[in-house]
């Protein structure tokens, strides 16, 4: 399953990265934990080589001091930075449903006015 996890991880760190910055350049204003997520994922990558190094067979790099769970430490970081910038964002949504709700009030009372 070793060389599997390997490709797995860095095909998912790769589309990570790929992810942000697109969203880098595609935003004006980008969410301001993505500098420290990008920061987590080179972080996690190197904290989990030793272990992947090992898993395919290419010896003890630590020697036999298992890293990847500072990777997963910081897989959790990451999750974290997310969970806040989608909290943030829901919040966001719900403050522009109640303006759209006023705009949507008020242009109906004025079509009601210039209709009677």
């Amino acid at each position: 399953m070793g060389p599997l996890v390997v490709v797995v991880t860095f095909a998912s760190s790769i589309a990570q990265l790929a992810f942000i910055v697109r969203l880098r350049r595609a935003t004006p204003k980008p969410p301001t934990m993505i500098y420290f997520i990008a920061f987590c994922l080179a972080g996690d990558g190197a904290a989990r080589l030793p272990d992947m190094m090992a898993w395919l067979g290419q010896g003890e790099p630590t020697g036999g001091i298992r890293t990847a769970c500072l990777g997963i430490m910081e897989s959790r970081s990451i999750k974290r930075c997310l969970s806040r910038e989608h909290m943030l964002s829901l919040k966001r949504a719900d403050e522009l449903n109640v303006e759209l709700g006023e705009r949507v009030r008020l242009i109906q009372a004025k079509h009601r006015r210039s209709s009677s």
